[in-house]
């Protein structure tokens, strides 16, 4: 496979500072995300993490899902006192999700490698599931190219009360629905010479799952068998222990917390940073798990008593530390108190993001100071797009540039082909025409007007009536030249819903199964192997 590196457009101004390290938002993080090697692990060299009991609560989850032997290797380096790590994490999408949740891991795979062999420690890679997570409308679904060159959305219909109720990891896993729903995802595919083994490995990994969240990680072993990925579900009760603590000092500093985020969140809007993430001081940004209710967002209200948005869940304070110590699996955190668990349990090096990640970290570093945390250096994670030999030559044929369809989409190359074909001049035409009846009306609406304003009425009417003509004929001779090139618009439409479907990037709309299919199961762990993305954002990867 031939790979190119591409520039495009970053179009979240916060997002495109913090890359170029502007000062007026690199007062928001710690570090940058390049040259912060050094200061970062004097940082964490003055830390201490429970690094047994870390290793041994991943080791059984490891276990559990079979983890292959490079990732348990991986997993005992963490028990060196030197070692740190590199960190990425995203919600148990059906067969993983979107392309990005592969390129998280790619990029958190090939940045751990490269500083292991620059600093000379061990850097493990790390991958968080977030299967306390409890929007299951965000994971349940996946597009598929439908005849008409548009990407169709397929839900995993699940009609349990619990849906959006418990945590994914909680939520019943109904393997008959999800081997329907494979199945309808699998008929979207072209058959080629690798379509039966991704089949029969989806459905192997599939009858060894209890849960969506171990489904997840069993398809990523697979995928990367030989990188030493390190995964974990953040909601797995073995985590859940070793977090009691950090749950216990999040609670006790709840107030300067929410005040600090809200503050922070309130500079950056005026300074007209767009950020995507409203707190108010009266925030927990924890949750709360009850057996009927599922998992809720708690709020602090003025008497200090913790309760949900419904006032079903009342907790005094007491109440809410005797459960962190006693019962933190009834709890999880939310985006803002998330990587702040992480930073306690992980020696994290570096976190890699993505432009959602950087825009709403942003909001975080004094809440992290607040626990004596500094923020990690956020690196923004690799985007790629695949290119078919198919879609290469469409390009080749129309002469189109790819960064501008990557920003653009081709819409406007479309319109210009059309043009040129249009030998007619049949807008032009139009134009000139519907200008020449308006000239050659108005003698009548000028006597129309004498006569009254009823007369006067009718007499536009009747001008707007012919106009209307015109341009229901012009519609219809453009359709006429539509049709003669229907072939070429077809291939236009190919080429946006493949290179910019729903008008935005690849990797956010396509499932990484289309990508096997062309390629085989190991594609993704021969573009880890083969090649060395680290140092350019977005790659054009030639299939």
């Amino acid at each position: 496979m031939k790979t190119t590196p591409l520039s495009i457009q970053t179009t979240n101004k916060l997002v495109t500072h913090y890359k170029n390290n502007d000062k007026s938002v690199m007062k928001y993080f710690d570090y940058s995300s390049n040259q912060y090697e050094q200061k970062r692990l004097e940082y964490i060299s003055n830390r201490t993490y429970q690094r047994q009991n870390f290793v041994e609560a991943v080791h059984k989850l490891h276990k559990k899902w079979g983890a292959p032997e490079a990732s348990m290797v991986q997993l005992n380096k963490l028990l060196d006192e030197q070692a740190v790590a590199v960190v990425g994490g995203q919600q148990a999408g059906l067969l993983t999700g979107p392309l990005y949740s592969i390129h998280k891991i790619i990029s958190v795979i090939q940045l751990a490698e490269e500083q292991e062999k620059k600093l000379g420690i061990p850097v493990v890679p790390i991958f968080w599931i977030a299967g306390e997570d409890h929007d299951f409308e965000e994971i349940n679904h996946t597009y598929v190219p439908t005849t008409n060159m548009k990407m169709k959305k397929i839900k995993l219909q699940n009609k349990s009360i619990d849906a959006g109720r418990k945590s994914v990891s909680d939520l019943e896993f109904e393997k008959d629905k999800l081997r329907e729903w494979i199945e309808n995802v699998f008929l979207s595919l072209k058959e080629t010479d690798y379509t039966q083994d991704i089949y029969s490995l989806v459905q192997t990994v599939l009858s060894n799952s209890n849960s969506y969240s171990e489904f997840f990680a069993k398809f990523i072993f697979q995928l990367f068998p030989n990188q030493g990925i390190i995964l974990l579900d953040s909601h797995a009760s073995e985590i859940r222990e070793i977090e009691s603590g950090f749950f216990l000092e999040m609670i006790q500093h709840q107030q300067e917390i929410s005040a600090s985020v809200k503050s922070t969140i309130d500079k950056l809007r005026t300074e007209e940073y767009s950020i995507s993430l409203d707190a108010t001081e009266d925030d927990a940004h924890l949750f709360y798990h009850d057996e009927q209710l599922g998992r809720v967002l708690l709020q602090v209200e003025k008497e200090g008593v913790w309760v949900d948005k419904q006032h079903n869940i009342r907790l005094t304070l007491e109440e809410l530390q005797s459960i962190a110590i006693n019962s933190p699996h009834l709890l999880s955190n939310n985006v803002v108190t998330r990587p702040m668990m992480q930073e306690k349990l992980i020696p994290t090096l570096a976190f890699v993001g993505g432009p959602g990640e950087i825009t709403y970290w942003s909001a975080l570093k004094d809440a992290f100071h607040i626990l004596e945390l500094e923020m990690p250096p956020i690196v923004p994670r690799i985007s790629f797009t695949y290119l078919d030999r198919y879609t290469s030559r469409l390009l080749d044929k129309y002469n189109l540039d790819l960064p501008k369809i990557l920003n653009r989409g081709v819409k406007e190359d479309k319109q210009r082909f059309l043009n040129e074909k249009n030998d007619y001049n049949i807008d032009e035409v139009t134009e000139e025409l519907k200008t020449q009846l308006s000239d050659i009306h108005q003698p009548l609406r000028d006597i129309a007007a004498s006569l009254g304003d009823d007369i006067k009425a009718l007499s536009e009417s009747n001008l707007s009536y012919l106009l209307k003509d015109i341009e229901f004929l012009r519609k219809r001779l453009n359709n006429e030249i539509k049709k003669t090139y229907a072939i070429e618009i077809s291939e236009f439409d190919r080429l946006e819903m493949n290179l910019r479907p729903n008008n935005g990037l690849q990797e956010r709309i396509w499932n990484p199964i289309y990508v096997m299919n062309c390629c085989g199961v190991d594609v993704f762990s021969r573009l880890v192997n083969n090649h060395s993305f680290v140092h350019e954002e977005h790659w054009m990867i030639h299939l």
